[in-house]
C-alpha cells in the first residue's frame, strides 16, 4: 500500500503541475477560472464521499478496507486523465466531482487500514507513509515540470496516472490472491493405514470367553 501511495503521489504531482498549463490553453485571458472551478468541484466530491463513507462505516461497522484504496486509485487516476482530454465543460465538471470522490475514498480507506495495525507499528507506518508520499510528490513535480516543456499536459498526466493504475491493478490482484488463499479450507487429514500392526486390539465383547495370551498376541514371527 505504501508503494501504491508513493506512485499515487507522483500522479498527483502531474495534474497539479499540468492543470494551470491546460487552463491557460483553454482560455488564455482568464486561466484562473477553469482551475478554480475544477478544484471547487473536486473538493465538493471529496468532502461528500468522505462523509458518506464514514457514516456507512459507523452505521454498519464495516470499512472499505485495502481493496477500496486500490479501486479508488484506479477511479481517481482515470478521472484525472479524462479531465485533460478536452471534453465539454459540463462533462469536465462531472469528472472533477468523480475525481474528488475517488480521492476521498482512497484517503479514508488508506488511513483506516493503517489504523488497524498494532500500536507499536502504527506510528512507524504513518511516518513512513508521509515520507514516501512527500518524496513521490516532490520527485514527480521535478519530472513533470521537465516533461511539460516538450509534451502536452494530457500526455504527461496520462503517463503519470497510468503508472498509478498499473500498480493499483497489481495491488488488487495480490489482495484477491491472498483472500482466496486464506478462504481455502484446509485439506482433511487421512489416517495412515500402512501401519496396522500398532493399532490396539478391540476389547472382547461382553459375555465372550476370554482369549488366551497366545490367541491375543497371534503367532510368533
Amino acid at each position: 500500500m505504501v508503494v501504491l501511495r508513493s506512485v499515487d503521489a507522483l500522479g498527483s504531482s502531474s495534474h497539479n503541475a499540468a492543470l494551470p498549463v491546460h487552463s491557460a490553453a483553454l482560455d488564455d485571458a482568464r486561466p484562473a477560472v477553469f482551475v478554480s472551478a475544477f478544484w471547487c468541484l473536486w473538493a465538493l466530491g471529496n468532502v461528500v464521499a468522505q462523509q458518506v463513507i464514514q457514516r456507512y462505516a459507523a452505521r454498519t461497522g464495516r470499512s472499505v478496507g485495502a481493496a477500496g484504496f486500490g479501486y479508488g486509485t484506479c477511479l481517481m487516476s482515470g478521472a484525472f486523465i479524462l479531465a485533460f482530454a478536452g471534453f465539454p465543460m459540463a462533462a469536465t465538471a462531472v469528472i472533477a466531482l468523480v475525481a474528488g470522490a475517488a480521492d476521498g475514498l482512497t484517503e479514508v480507506s488508506y488511513t483506516s487500514h493503517l489504523q488497524t495495525l498494532p500500536p507499536d507499528l502504527r506510528g512507524h507506518a504513518f511516518g513512513l507513509s508521509a515520507t514516501v508520499e512527500n518524496l513521490g510528490f516532490g520527485v514527480g513535480m521535478i519530472m513533470v515540470s521537465a516533461a511539460l516543456e516538450s509534451h502536452r499536459p494530457l500526455t504527461v498526466v496520462a503517463w503519470s496516472h497510468g503508472a498509478a493504475v498499473v500498480v493499483a491493478v497489481v495491488f488488487l490482484i495480490r489482495i484477491s490472491a491472498l483472500r482466496k488463499r486464506s478462504a481455502a479450507p484446509d485439506a482433511p487429514s487421512t489416517p495412515d493405514v500402512s501401519d496396522v500392526s500398532n493399532t490396539p486390539d478391540a476389547p472382547d465383547a461382553p459375555g465372550a470367553p476370554e482369549r488366551s495370551v497366545a490367541e491375543r498376541d497371534g503367532p510368533n514371527r
